[in-house]
């Protein structure tokens, strides 16, 4: 609570507020958010004169006041809800992109190793590369321009493998059968078992290479629990997975 003396005047506020020449008001609500003491004098004035118009229309009209300040607390309401329920508009993701030294030996490796399907692409397109999709994503292969072993995250050393690099992960529902797998094609890989022993979670990796040094890991991680670390926003989970329109061979 502060005593207020106010000495309204027009070099004070512009329009002037039609005050008595020297009054003193009771501010009950807090005038500024930085301690009086180290408030400007002109804007303590200010900030007190508002209040003193608001508490005035106040008392002249109490209902529309409430009514009002209800609508503004139901109207941000709203809006905070539908800030949350649809942050922004995104669906899913779409496709990765990769740059490879051979489109044909990388259509090879992700049709045969992973299970995608090559599909048609876009004619307009005036470079060459390859589509394929499958586990409702996508995967764009690009030619690349260069003819040397530059392409690639790892230049020449193919066949390096760390987990810490970067890579893409394929969710799994049976390792052992996918391990199998990568044996009989003869991809080098590497496995690794991670413990949670508080949570009593176990989860498995397999880490290897595309044809261009382009890491890619299977994984059982479903098992981990998605718990939000401090972020504002909501995690979405889709009601159903999105896959772009499917045209069957049977169709055509």
């Amino acid at each position: 609570m502060a005593v207020v003396t106010l000495f309204p005047s027009p070099r004070i506020l512009n329009p002037p507020l039609f005050l008595p020449p020297l009054k003193q008001i009771t501010v009950n609500t807090p005038l500024h958010s930085t301690p009086l003491h180290s408030t400007p004098p002109f804007q303590f004035i200010a900030v007190a004169l508002l209040h003193m118009e608001q508490q005035h229309i106040a008392d002249q009209n109490p209902t529309a006041v409430n009514n009002e300040i209800q609508a503004n607390n139901e109207e941000s309401q709203e809006t905070k809800r539908k800030q949350e329920e649809h942050p922004l508009p995104l669906m899913a993701l779409n496709h990765v992109s990769r740059v490879c030294k051979n489109v044909k030996d990388s259509v090879h490796f992700y049709t045969k190793v992973l299970g995608f399907v090559l599909i048609e692409r876009p004619q307009s397109f005036d470079f060459e590369g390859a589509w394929l999709f499958n586990y409702g994503v996508g995967i764009h292969l690009m030619q690349s321009e260069e003819d040397d072993d530059s392409v690639g995250v790892r230049g020449s050393d193919k066949d390096h493998l760390d987990p810490m690099d970067n890579h893409i992960s394929f969710q799994c529902e049976d390792m052992e059968a996918m391990e199998e797998r990568l044996k009989e094609l003869g991809v080098k890989y590497m496995r690794r078992t991670l413990e949670e022993e508080e949570k009593g979670e176990t989860i498995e990796q397999l880490f290897f290479n595309d044809p261009d040094g382009f890491m890619i890991e299977i994984c059982n991680c479903e098992n981990l629990k998605l718990v939000p670390a401090g972020s504002s926003g909501k995690i979405r989970l889709p009601a159903g997975r999105h896959n772009p329109p499917l045209e069957l061979n049977d169709e055509k």
